[in-house]
């Protein structure tokens, strides 16, 4: 409700009718979410917003049951980044509701271009203002141009065709990612299994692993500011460079590593479609092989890309500890990246 006037018309289109649900609870000590529920609520009774807007009383799982079953659109829209997860948006996905929402939380995972809307973009805002004014501005434009007028296009059979297809795009791609099966299948396989081995690797060596793993922990701390990169300048300079996707790309680079050994570290190419002028969307990571002891303490490295599809991409190259018994590469809170 930002701009009050703006809403008003689009919920008024006497072509295109569009009515907007609220439901929750705020916590009893969140003053300020006590206010955002009461703003609503004033708003709902004001000409032009009654019936439009309605806030539903009495927020709780039977409600929440209804709403994420009978809805065309879950919007969501916290400030970015602080929504927790988003598990609602999950749940109205499996009934073909379509989500609308910031990219925080879950949808950022879950949504890939073709499955729903997003409000805004994930550019970082110093301005929380600045940031709130983006976030209506592209809610409204959104809303307005293209979630209502798909949903009113209808065939001669008065069926939505686009928009059943968005609803099965939205099924297909978020239902079997986002469930508690595969939530349990990954903490089953990727934590709890590898934990439980992990104890008895420990009792079994009378936590003589642990005691080594601590050691070298440390060894790893004491020595890592002689770890740098130095990228190889062919390819133009590494700046620009022309290819053709699926074709290899050859990427090289001198890694000092001082008292270290390789096999205490892990040379990774960081890499993906540029997104904006400093991001990246969908990173992937490629492991460099060392191929040459240049001296003592420096190491040549390399490896081959091979670009899925077309577009500009970014990439850089990073060194991260590596030892087999690290729960995982960032364990150590130790990562050195290339400097350009």
């Amino acid at each position: 409700f930002r701009n009050i006037e703006k809403i008003k018309n689009i919920l008024n289109n006497p072509r295109m009718p569009v009515q907007i649900i609220f439901a929750g609870k705020a916590h009893p000590a969140d003053r300020a979410a006590h206010e955002i529920i009461k703003h609503i609520n004033d708003i709902s009774f004001q000409e032009g917003f009654s019936g439009k807007v309605v806030l539903v009383e009495d927020y709780n799982m039977e409600l929440a049951r209804k709403m994420v079953q009978g809805v065309d659109v879950w919007l969501n829209n916290p400030r970015r980044p602080l929504e927790a997860s988003g598990t609602s948006g999950q749940k109205a996905c499996i009934n073909g509701v379509i989500n609308f929402s910031v990219l925080d939380g879950w949808w950022c995972e879950g949504y890939n271009g073709s499955n729903g809307w997003v409000i805004g973009s994930d550019n970082y805002y110093d301005n929380e203002y600045h940031q709130d004014n983006a976030d209506s501005e592209s809610l409204y434009y959104t809303l307005e141009n293209r979630i209502i007028p798909l949903y009113y296009n209808r065939d001669s059979s008065g069926i939505p065709r686009e928009w059943v297809k968005l609803m099965k795009e939205s099924i297909k791609t978020t239902v079997h990612r986002f469930s508690t099966n595969r939530m349990l299948t990954d903490y089953m396989n990727k934590m709890y299994a590898v934990a439980m081995k992990r104890v008895e690797k420990i009792v079994s060596s009378n936590y003589g692993c642990a005691i080594n793993l601590a050691e070298w922990k440390s060894y790893m701390e004491e020595n890592w500011n002689q770890v740098s990169i130095c990228c190889e300048k062919t390819m133009n300079q590494l700046k620009e460079y022309k290819t053709s996707a699926h074709e290899p790309i050859r990427i090289s680079a001198k890694v000092h590593l001082g008292t270290l050994d390789p096999s205490n570290v892990k040379v990774e190419v960081y890499y993906g479609k540029r997104y904006d002028s400093t991001g990246i969307e969908e990173p992937r990571v490629k492991e460099m092989e060392p191929v040459e002891k240049i001296d003592q303490s420096t190491w040549f490295y390399t490896t081959e890309l091979k670009l899925p599809d077309g577009g500009e991409y970014f990439y850089t190259l990073l060194v991260v500890p590596y030892h087999p018994d690290l729960i995982n590469k960032f364990d150590t809170g130790l990562v050195k990246w290339a400097v350009h």
